[in-house]
């Protein structure tokens, strides 16, 4: 069985963040980060749409199902490059991310 390991830094960073921002941290960005660079989106490649997909909140009975936007995926993005977790190392239409704490 494969996954990985938050840090605490990783942690007290995550602490606090909106829902949105916590999972794409770790149901996007950091599920594909290489071990070796750091890095999310060199050796796998992830995008806008991609990342939204793995957010997605299945509907339940009473909970709607919830799907958030590019945009909405672009700001919690954002998010997290404030909180010092990521950098936003894009080149182009590839997109990259430096996960500064793990």
């Amino acid at each position: 069985m494969s996954g990985f390991f938050l840090s605490s830094k990783e942690m007290e960073a995550l602490c606090g963040a909106p829902a949105l921002v916590q999972r794409l941290y770790v149901f996007g960005i950091r599920p594909a980060m290489d071990e070796e660079t750091k890095c999310s989106g060199t050796s796998t490649s992830i995008s806008w749409y991609g990342l939204a997909r793995e957010l997605r909140v299945e509907s339940a009975p009473g909970i709607k199902e919830e799907l958030p936007g590019k945009q909405q995926v672009r700001r919690a993005a954002q998010h997290l490059v404030k909180r010092g977790l990521v950098d936003e190392m894009s080149e182009g239409p590839k997109l990259i991310f430096k996960c500064k704490l793990a």
